[in-house]
């Protein structure tokens, strides 16, 4: 009986030895050489300390040697925490000290970025270097995967055992850890794949890193369910996106809408011939209508789905059609349910909006703070997303609740505020908050990009806002700066705005 994705793995070694699970102009494993690798890695870790429980944080670019990690500290009995590269360094030194990380991988290039964190830690973290001459006090990836061979100690996981910490996303405050089970990350995966209709036949590419839950989900651990082939290159430059998709045979292509735009707003009306058949993404608001960009551009289905990390990954799925609503949540996964919750803590079904709760067996088994595993207190999930019923009975996505500044008992929904302060001839870049002004109320506030060799005067903005919206609506101080904070992953970081 399959109870984890390793269950999985270990089939594949064996009915898809020789086929590539990983390929690339750079590198090339077989899912026999994979099973091979993370039971040395494996046994590397345990023979360096490591314990059932550790928690292993993976600072890898998306490569063979992350897929290593991954599953090598699957099969140890750690549990695993993904970042990307490119985190911020407030970030990583939060997530270490919430963690309490026993080990880190990384490379040399991340190792530089980040050495004064690491070498202040090294007496507490173990550090893994996938450098070929790594620093005096780092261990070396390739001595671990040269010098250990499978051992018969190795941790055999069960459903419940917590198997990866995922992070929220939020640009409003720090991120929270979210503890996921085997169970939940092999029914998560189970259900990307039936969504999505993978099979041994795809090419799977991916235009985010695989630390994030989409990726995972849908590009990794799909792969290893059916035993199709991951092409693990991310660029930054649409060109070299474009490269992955139609040099490399790709057949599914996953990312979120800030790395899809990046594809699609350069081609503007190019049609490519790929033999892309689906692409998925995260629902999340973006500036362009991408399901039409994309059909436009590749002929193939675009599929949104609403991931959170409490859930593992996706827990609904909608492929966009001409008449379809974009904003839609979508249709649940099986065993997902979904419901409306207002404000007095009821279900509400009308029009009126409420925070969307999901009950799920992908959902996270708690959060994890201070060494030890906060359990959930019921199996409903409270995701913050303010939803609402259509008049065609569909949950229509709002904003999350961390956008909605409270104007004396008026809530503003700071998203839609920056999405028209965008469409001004002279912005770039926009993002509205609340503040606290001299009363203690809540006030609004605009930061804005000028578009380039573009002189921008606040007072035109407020009064492009008075245009279309109520005066409470209107920011009361519009800033005009250079640039503004965002994250790995292009994300305005909103609680670094003051």
């Amino acid at each position: 009986m399959m109870e984890t994705v390793l269950d999985y793995l270990k089939e594949k070694s064996v009915t898809h030895a020789e086929k590539l699970i990983i390929c690339s102009k750079e590198q090339k494993m077989s899912f026999m050489q994979l099973a091979d690798l993370s039971c040395r890695f494996a046994s590397g870790l345990r023979s360096v300390g490591l314990k059932k429980g550790d928690r292993f944080v993976i600072a890898l670019p998306n490569s063979s040697e992350y897929l290593v990690a991954y599953y090598g500290s699957m099969r140890a009995g750690c549990i695993s925490v993904s970042v990307n590269p490119d985190i911020r360094e407030d970030v990583f030194r939060h997530i270490l000290r919430i963690t309490g990380a026993a080990a880190v991988i990384h490379n040399a290039e991340f190792e530089n970025k980040n050495n004064e964190i690491l070498r202040k830690q090294e007496n507490q973290i173990k550090s893994i270097n996938t450098a070929e001459s790594p620093g005096s006090s780092d261990l070396s990836y390739s001595k671990i995967v040269r010098d250990f061979s499978h051992s018969p100690e190795e941790q055999i996981p069960k459903r419940d055992d917590p198997v990866i910490i995922q992070f929220t996303i939020s640009n409003q405050r720090m991120p929270e850890a979210c503890v996921i089970s085997h169970s939940a990350l092999l029914e998560s995966s189970k259900a990307a794949v039936f969504a999505s209709g993978m099979t041994h036949e795809d090419r799977i590419t991916g235009i985010m890193h695989f630390s994030n839950p989409l990726a995972q989900t849908f590009s990794l651990n799909s792969a290893i369910i059916t035993g199709a082939t991951v092409l693990p290159g991310r660029s930054e430059t649409e060109r070299d996106i474009l490269g992955t998709i139609v040099g490399e045979n790709a057949t599914v292509v996953v990312g979120d809408p800030i790395m899809f735009e990046k594809i699609i707003i350069p081609q503007k009306n190019i049609q490519i011939k790929t033999d892309l058949r689906i692409g998925i993404t995260s629902h999340e608001r973006s500036g362009i209508d991408l399901s039409d960009g994309f059909e436009r551009i590749f002929n193939s289905r675009f599929m949104k789905c609403l991931c959170l990390a409490e859930t593992t990954s996706a827990v609904t799925s909608r492929i966009q059609t001409e008449t379809g609503n974009t904003d839609t949540v979508g249709i649940p996964f099986e065993n997902v349910k979904l419901v409306l919750i207002d404000e007095s803590g009821e279900e509400t079904f009308d029009d009126n909006s409420g925070e969307l709760s999901v009950k799920s067996p992908m959902s996270m088994i708690g959060t994890f703070f201070n060494d030890e595993i906060k359990p959930n207190e019921t199996d409903i999930i409270n995701t913050g997303l303010i939803c609402r019923y259509n008049s065609d009975g569909e949950m229509i996505l709002i904003c999350h609740k961390d956008e909605l500044i409270n104007k004396g008992g008026f809530l503003v929904n700071s998203v839609e505020i920056e999405d028209h302060i965008k469409l001004h001839p002279e912005v770039e870049d926009a993002a509205v908050i609340g503040i606290d002004d001299t009363e203690r109320l809540k006030e609004i506030k605009s930061y804005i990009v000028a578009s380039q060799n573009k002189t921008v005067n606040p007072k035109d903005i407020i009064d492009h806002v008075k245009k279309k919206f109520p005066v409470y609506k209107c920011p009361k101080e519009v800033v005009v700066v250079d640039t503004l904070p965002k994250d790995e992953n292009g994300r305005t970081i909103k609680r670094l705005l003051k």
